[in-house]
């Protein structure tokens, strides 16, 4: 399996996991902190190391994997600090709502690049990418501790997340193999650039 293929599989399999950690927080699934900071740790060390086997492959439209070296590695950290300093639920929710928001405004760049690239659904990047930015910010502002729905805004900030990721993955990642051949770009949500 080439670069490309493991990285657009590991993003996807990431937002499976998303998905099913935002309907535990929806459902006010009790973790106790260690296990809920292990598992946040252990999954942003392994979303930074997607995103820089990504940013290395062979991406023919060059455009979903375009910020990941930065953001991979600043993962890659945050993940480490969870880790290794075991720091507060608080100071956990908002690093990880700086992480989304990042990953959002990164994500915002990317529709307006797919725009000129030509890419049909730049649009809807575009929306999820503004809905993630909002919900990682609102998150942010409020300690987790003192707002009464926060398991529900944090599941929601993780399900955009890999709703957002899921379907850049989709829409916007295409491999040098098996490029070749006329029309295809369409099928990938390509329109010609006239």
């Amino acid at each position: 399996m080439d670069a490309n293929r493991l990285a657009r599989r590991g993003y996807i399999v990431i937002s499976l996991i998303l998905y099913a950690l935002a309907v535990l927080s929806f459902i006010n699934f009790i973790f106790s902190f260690p296990i809920f900071s292990l598992v946040c740790a252990g999954l942003l060390i392994a979303y930074g190391i997607i995103r820089l086997i990504g940013y290395f492959s062979k991406d023919f439209y060059c455009l979903a994997f375009q910020y990941d070296f930065a953001l991979g590695v600043l993962v890659i950290c945050v993940g480490a600090i969870i880790l290794l300093r075991e720091p507060d639920l608080n100071t956990v929710v908002l690093l990880l709502g700086i992480l989304v928001l990042a990953d959002s405004l990164f994500k915002i760049q990317i529709a307006a690049d797919a725009r000129k690239f030509g890419l049909v659904a730049w649009n809807i990047i575009f929306v999820l990418s503004i809905l993630v930015a909002v919900t990682a910010f609102f998150m942010m502002l409020h300690p987790f501790g003192k707002l009464n729905v926060g398991h529900i805004v944090l599941g929601l900030m993780v399900l955009l997340e890999g709703i957002m990721n899921h379907y850049v993955m989709l829409v916007a990642v295409k491999s040098y193999k098996g490029s070749a051949g006329v029309g295809k770009e369409k099928s990938y949500g390509i329109d010609q650039v006239t």
